[in-house]
């Protein structure tokens, strides 16, 4: 078993890496994945300099995990930039320590953001990685943006604002995907079930488009089941896709706490065979191994 979505103190996990690593061990995870947030909002976006009203907008972070850089403003649930040498190397140095015990991967959940992605992707490839999940959890709203996993961000929204907010996020991670720069694809479908969308059929298109993005450039999607284990309700037009078209899915519990480590495992074996998924994959210093799914 693999889980290769967590989060650790590193950036908003609420606990430590040696914490994560133990509770794999006991938990039968074989193969476990650090993938902490990097999650740097380009200055083109926020206008640091110009935006007079900054300030305000900053005022829900902690001060504490605040960190503008060259490449843009750190959001609160990311690494700081100054801390990306620690976490590599802590995590590489805890390999060899436990390589009895456990496959422990080095890897990343880097926010796409097109205006400063190339610059991030350059610093990341700096230092010794498995594998980098893209994600977009930002719709870029005029000078500021709206963050997908938020509930105050649909507030007001009508049904047909919501389907079109969904489409843009999905169509930015299909600019994502065709950069051809990570790996996995991440929670491609939580835009849809933040406001629990009515109609999900009218997103179908879009899943496709996605899907044979991800065929093309020879990337995984993730079934990621973060979230109360009750409410897990994925979206099986997508992963029937990913069936049709052999693309390989990893089950990931986007742990943030060692409690959650092996959540939604069972129940998305159960719904990866009911789609038709054949395959998963593993990944070593970015290369992308494919194995077939024992159900």
């Amino acid at each position: 078993m693999l889980d290769y979505h967590t989060h650790t103190t590193f950036s908003d996990g609420k606990d430590t890496l040696d914490s994560f690593i133990q509770s794999a061990i006991e938990n039968g995870i074989t193969e476990l994945g650090i993938s902490d947030h990097y999650a740097c909002v380009p200055k083109d976006i926020i206008k640091l300099k110009e935006d007079q009203s900054l300030s305000e907008k900053l005022k829900k972070y902690d001060p504490t995990k605040l960190e503008i850089t060259k490449e843009g403003f750190c959001d609160g649930y990311s690494i700081k930039k100054s801390v990306l040498k620690d976490y590599f190397s802590e995590i590489n140095s805890k390999k060899e320590e436990v390589k009895d015990k456990l496959v422990l991967k080095i890897g990343i959940e880097l926010d796409y953001f097109p205006e400063n992605w190339e610059n991030v992707i350059s610093l990341i490839n700096k230092y010794p990685i498995d594998y980098i999940i893209g994600s977009v959890h930002n719709n870029p709203e005029g000078d500021w943006y709206k963050h997908i996993c938020y509930p105050d961000t649909y507030i007001g929204m009508t049904d047909n604002e919501y389907v079109e907010f969904a489409q843009k996020n999905i169509e930015l991670i299909i600019d994502m995907i065709n950069t051809g720069k990570s790996h996995i694809v991440a929670h491609p479908e939580c835009v849809c079930g933040t406001k629990k969308m009515k109609d999900i059929s009218k997103m179908y298109d879009h899943f496709s488009a996605l899907a044979k993005a991800v065929s093309d450039n020879d990337m995984c999607i993730e079934m990621n089941c973060w979230g109360p284990e009750e409410n897990l309700d994925p979206n099986l037009f997508l992963y029937k896709e990913c069936g049709r078209l052999n693309i390989p899915v990893i089950i990931t519990s986007d742990a943030h706490f060692i409690t959650e480590l092996r959540r939604g495992y069972i129940k998305g074996m159960k719904w990866l065979k009911e789609a038709g998924v054949k395959y998963t994959a593993t990944y070593d210093k970015c290369q992308k191994s494919v194995k077939e799914i024992k159900y």
